[in-house]
């Protein structure tokens, strides 16, 4: 991964807490795209972002969601963890699923850093099919969501 310095210089030597909320509509599963991640500027992931002081983990995903793609949200079930180290960038991913009552998204923005340029609306295949630097790392070997989920979910 070639994070880009402003990355490096705002996200950079700090555990970095974010959550992300995998909402699916039939077949497809909606993706933010994010710039800056690496020399194509084209790095695909579920909306979500980093837990601010004194908020909880819920009140992160819902106003991520807003932020991100203007939706309204509800957060249900815990699904997995990814924990991403590159140089001095180190996160804890909290992945969760969600629901909505609308599926029409509008690109918001990253009100820290605006590196969102894209939504789109991506089946699984698709989104597996993307190259491996376009993907957050945990995706690369799997054939479905529920690959990832732990056994212990109720």
């Amino acid at each position: 991964m070639d994070y880009s310095e402003e990355i490096k210089a705002i996200y950079g030597n700090k555990i970095r807490i974010r959550v992300c909320g995998i909402l699916e509509n039939g077949e497809n599963y909606l993706f933010v795209n994010h710039k800056k991640l690496n020399k194509d500027n084209v790095f695909w992931n579920f909306p979500g972002g980093g837990v601010e002081d004194g908020e909880s983990i819920r009140e992160t995903l819902k106003r991520e969601f807003q932020e991100e793609t203007n939706l309204e949200i509800i957060v249900e079930q815990f699904c997995f963890f990814n924990q991403v180290i590159v140089g001095s960038l180190h996160a804890i991913e909290l992945y969760f699923r969600v629901k909505s009552n609308s599926f029409i998204v509008k690109v918001g923005n990253d009100p820290e850093f605006n590196i969102i340029t894209d939504l789109k609306w991506m089946n699984l295949d698709e989104f597996l099919g993307l190259p491996i630097h376009q993907k957050p790392v945990i995706f690369s070997n799997i054939k479905s969501i529920n690959d990832l989920i732990y056994p212990f979910r109720s």
